[in-house]
């Protein structure tokens, strides 16, 4: 499953409750939006589901529309939107939390 946050973990608690379900070997994250702001901040519980295996992607575009492109966290990988797009093919179904 590919599980999508378009909020931003300072206002809302969706990654918080997104991390606590999803399956680290099965699922999939993607940050867009707003949800970008958790691709900055060192997020324990993310960084935990990460190393048992979550793939975890930021969309460019709203990394760069919000000027912190250069503040990733080293394990969520930066795409656009043909790789979004690829990730859409590949994990299925998919969950926006919002």
């Amino acid at each position: 499953m590919l599980h999508i946050i378009q909020q931003s973990p300072f206002k809302y608690n969706s990654l918080q409750s997104c991390l606590s379900i999803l399956d680290p070997g099965q699922d999939a994250l993607l940050l867009i939006e707003d949800g970008v702001f958790a691709a900055t901040i060192i997020c324990q519980q993310l960084a935990q589901k990460c190393s048992q295996g979550l793939k975890t992607y930021v969309l460019e575009a709203d990394l760069i529309a919000r000027g912190l492109s250069t503040a990733v966290q080293p394990m969520i990988k930066s795409i656009n939107y043909e790789e979004w797009v690829d990730l859409t093919t590949h994990y299925y179904p998919i969950q926006t939390w919002s």
